[in-house]
């Protein structure tokens, strides 16, 4: 995620983003900082998939287990 995110930009645009009070930001927080974002838009997709297949949701997005029919309910799965 973080080397995609640093390709996509120059290296100074990137640490512009990734820098606090002067100083490059950790390896760790720069994938927290990226881990919460992707969460925010895995649950604005969940939304979105939502408010279009209302009703039908359930059966959208669903898998068979064991022969049982289940909902996904993992928003990074829903957000494919």
């Amino acid at each position: 995620m973080m080397v995609r995110e640093y390709q996509r930009r120059t290296p100074l645009e990137f640490w512009a983003e990734f820098t606090e009070a002067g100083k490059h930001m950790s390896y760790l927080k720069i994938s927290h900082v990226l881990s919460s974002r992707q969460n925010t838009q895995y649950a604005e997709d969940v939304q979105r998939a939502h408010g279009k297949y209302g009703d039908q949701f359930s059966s959208m997005f669903s898998y068979v287990k064991r022969g049982k029919t289940h909902t996904m309910t993992d928003p990074c799965q829903i957000s494919k």
